[in-house]
């Protein structure tokens, strides 16, 4: 009898590990590598921190493919991985991609010119047909750029400092950069802020991670990260990993 009562624990303790194994749900992301400090050049900051956090309280288990922008955008929309990150959830990407109901962060940004160029814009409106603006190359800036860009001589660039040196040596007359992504670039670089005016507020954007339309798990991935960015958000730790500091 001794004997296999410990047979049938050692059986139910066999299966509660399997049980745990089968539980984790693996969730293969394409993380972009140049959008600091949200996204560093290894694909890491904080966005990074808080899908691995968040699904951590809710058994995914997400790992990693580090691409530009543009790159993680496509394979995800072919079902190449499961989900990218850092997407401005606008008509252009509601119509590709799949989208959750918690944002990961909300952004703000600004059309930034060289201090004291004193346009008098007010908005993308007032912005002249031909005007020389600079932009990443695959981001999202918000409908009314959308309905604009067409009138503008676009520059579209890959990484946030080709973006700046460009304004700086006059190749462009103005640019578009999140706000928290510009302050840590002028840093980095070595520009004190004040060589540069945020003109306007071009527009606020709620980020997300957008999951591709093609496989059937994406609406239980995107709740298993809406249920952790909650968690995260009533417990405070949220706010403790948008405080950390980004290097």
């Amino acid at each position: 009898m001794t004997t296999r009562l410990y047979m049938f624990a050692a059986i139910c303790a066999l299966l509660s590990v399997l049980s745990s194994y089968a539980y984790a749900q693996k969730i293969k992301l394409a993380a972009e590598d140049s959008w600091p400090p949200y996204a560093t050049a290894e694909g890491q900051g904080y966005s990074w921190m808080l899908i691995k956090e968040a699904y951590a309280h809710t058994g995914g288990e997400p790992s990693f493919e580090v691409v530009p922008y543009t790159r993680a955008l496509i394979i995800t929309q072919k079902g190449g991985v499961d989900a990218c990150f850092n997407v401005t959830r606008q008509q252009s990407t509601e119509d590709t991609y799949y989208f959750g109901e918690e944002p990961l962060l909300v952004a703000h940004a600004s059309f930034f010119t060289m201090a004291g160029r004193d346009y008098g814009f007010k908005s993308l409106q007032d912005i002249p047909d031909g005007f020389k603006l600079g932009v990443m190359i695959g981001y999202e800036y918000g409908d009314i750029f959308e309905k604009n860009k067409n009138r503008f001589a676009i520059e579209a660039v890959p990484s946030q400092e080709q973006l700046i040196n460009m304004l700086t040596l006059g190749r462009i007359d103005g640019m578009i950069m999140f706000n928290k992504v510009a302050e840590y670039n002028f840093n980095k670089m070595g520009f004190p802020s004040v060589l540069f005016e945020p003109v306007f507020e071009n527009h606020q954007s709620e980020i997300y991670v957008a999951f591709n339309k093609i496989s059937k798990k994406s609406p239980r991935l995107a709740a298993m990260l809406d249920e952790g960015l909650r968690y995260l958000r009533e417990t405070g730790r949220y706010d403790e990993i948008m405080l950390t500091p980004i290097e």
